[in-house]
């Protein structure tokens, strides 16, 4: 694996392990929250707390989709990057056979 592609994969997995500890955190704590809110008598807050979680996990919905689509275009970048060294090589090999055979 070139540095280019190495670096790619590192990033996306750091960045992966981010979104899964995010995805299961944050709603739990939300969700927690709520319950509290809603057992102690401050259905105002909780109220606003339910419309404020919906605008929040949207906001992070469209940020992970759009992350998510960078990432896919990344690795296709890799991928293509790989493909062009593997012709190259494969190109240097042909040349390799013919200056044997002479």
């Amino acid at each position: 694996m070139n540095k280019e592609n190495k670096k790619i994969y590192e990033r996306a997995i750091f960045q992966t392990k981010i979104w899964k500890y995010f995805a299961w955190s944050v709603p739990i704590v939300w969700l927690a929250t709520e319950f509290l809110l809603s057992l102690l008598g401050f259905e105002t807050y909780a109220n606003k707390l339910i419309i404020f979680g919906g605008v929040f996990f949207f906001v992070i919905s469209v940020l992970w989709w759009w992350w998510a689509v960078d990432t896919i275009r990344l690795f296709a970048e890799a991928m293509q990057r790989t493909s062009q060294n593997f012709t190259d090589i494969k190109r240097e090999l042909r040349k390799v056979r013919e200056d044997l055979t002479k």
